[in-house]
């Protein structure tokens, strides 16, 4: 990296993956100086807090840690809150799904029995790997539908998790800005 401005060279030479490599050249094929504004242009992968692992010496690397600490837990908090929400307003539904699964195993347990009662006394075919695939398939639709069963407070959940990455995001942008701006000014 020269003249604070990452390159495509210079990632591959970070070994990052050869898919952010191509992605990054075709957003910026004459590489990205390291400004607040293009900084906050980065995505998942190839972010603030990677760069400032490899671009900053020690001491900065620990000033950068120092300023984005209270975004970092704010970040957390926000997820953590919003999962919890999402958690306790699926809970009706899951044990909802857990009682109906439970009925499908019972139901598919007495199925099982009656085929194998019947394969022993020889009225019946052999049990294979069909069978019994047939068995669980009624419980796997019901967990399928519950996994896929969007909720309001799975809408939230996912807002509040975008709004808090994007907070952070613009935190460490921000941090890395400065530290590098002091850096260029020490220079």
């Amino acid at each position: 990296m020269q003249n604070q401005r990452i390159t495509s060279e210079w990632l591959r030479e970070q070994d990052l993956p050869l898919e952010q490599v191509k992605d990054f050249e075709l957003k910026w094929p004459d590489g990205l100086e390291l400004t607040e504004v293009n900084l906050l242009k980065l995505e998942w992968g190839l972010t603030c807090d990677w760069l400032a692992s490899q671009i900053l010496s020690s001491p900065a690397q620990e000033a950068y840690e120092k300023a984005i600490a209270p975004a970092r837990e704010a970040h957390q908090r926000a997820i953590t809150g919003a999962e919890e929400a999402r958690t306790k307003a699926r809970a009706p539904a899951w044990k909802a799904h857990q009682k109906a699964a439970r009925r499908i195993a019972e139901a598919g347990s007495k199925a099982l029995l009656r085929a194998y009662e019947a394969y022993e006394r020889g009225t019946g075919p052999p049990i294979t790997a069909s069978t019994l695939e047939a068995l669980h398939r009624p419980a796997n639709a019901s967990f399928l539908a519950y996994l896929l069963t969007k909720t309001p407070a799975d809408e939230a959940c996912d807002k509040a998790v975008a709004s808090a990455w994007e907070a952070y995001h613009k935190a460490t942008a921000r941090a890395l800005a400065a530290i590098i701006e002091r850096q260029r000014g020490s220079a």
